[in-house]
């Protein structure tokens, strides 16, 4: 029998001050890029270019939003240079062509979403951050955090130039690419035309993708492929995601039976739904 102690415990690991906790202090992750602090001793969160001089600088989740970031910016734009791993993996995202960074600060603004927390925008013309992440043989699980500029919009959260192997890449129009060799869209559930916030769970279980979208299951649909190296955050191939983003982890298992809690984190921050 489990002891009060057990919830006691997992309640202060999840909850800390009336808020939602660090969430990688309890759910370690592969690889977690957020404008939000996700684990003790995280420090810097951004580093950012400044479009009067084009200089660069780091900031940390609170510069964000105390003022500190726009400080520096002043009346200039801020673009994301890097959005740094936050699991301790360095698997950092990064883009050095100053044309296709996603813009975070706008006229000396921090751009917000439709949930009212900062968010960066990708252009959904050329605007992407270069990653490296391979999945596991022992399933996968991404989240992601992002609105859709208008509805109808296929964006893309996950996803690799090359288009041999694709995997880890979902569409927020609800078509998903799991399959090797020559890619083919599956789809989960029906597509979508909504705007707004999303929060998006899916999790490869070694025979099925499963997506849930703000809660809701859109679908399961049947694994064909093998693992593969995703390279890419915004990007699948001559698709771009259009619209905000502000959360993206990956998960190198299959994280379902923790799904809740998750997605409870999550919303706790950003009320969501």
């Amino acid at each position: 029998m489990i002891g009060t102690g057990y919830y006691t415990t997992k309640f202060n690991a999840f909850y800390s001050g009336g808020g939602a906790a660090l969430l990688l202090d309890t759910y370690p992750a592969q690889a977690a890029y957020s404008l939000r602090q996700l684990k003790t001793g995280v420090t810097n969160v951004v580093r950012v270019r400044r479009s009067g001089d084009n200089a660069e600088s780091d900031f940390t989740a609170t510069e964000i939003t105390d003022g500190t970031l726009t400080t520096w910016t002043g009346a200039n734009d801020g673009f994301v240079v890097t959005w740094y791993d936050q699991s301790g993996n360095a698997n950092n995202a990064t883009q050095s062509s100053s044309s296709l960074q996603p813009k975070l600060v706008s006229s000396g603004t921090v751009l917000t979403s439709a949930n009212g927390q900062s968010a960066a925008l990708a252009d959904g013309t050329d605007d992407y951050l270069s990653i490296s992440l391979t999945s596991s043989a022992a399933g996968s699980t991404w989240v992601g955090v992002y609105d859709r500029a208008s509805s109808g919009i296929t964006s893309q959260i996950f996803g690799q130039t090359g288009l041999t192997f694709r995997i880890l890449e979902w569409r927020t129009d609800n078509k998903a690419y799991f399959k090797s060799g020559t890619p083919g869209a599956v789809s989960i559930g029906s597509a979508s035309t909504s705007t707004g916030s999303f929060l998006d769970f899916a999790y490869w279980d070694n025979v099925n993708i499963n997506q849930y979208r703000n809660n809701s299951l859109l679908g399961t649909t049947a694994y064909v492929g093998t693992n593969s190296t995703n390279n890419t955050l915004f990007r699948s191939g001559s698709l771009y995601h259009n619209g905000y983003f502000q959360e993206a982890i990956f998960f190198s298992s299959d994280e379902s039976a923790n799904r809740t809690d998750i997605q409870n984190n999550i919303n706790t921050y950003y009320s969501i739904y």
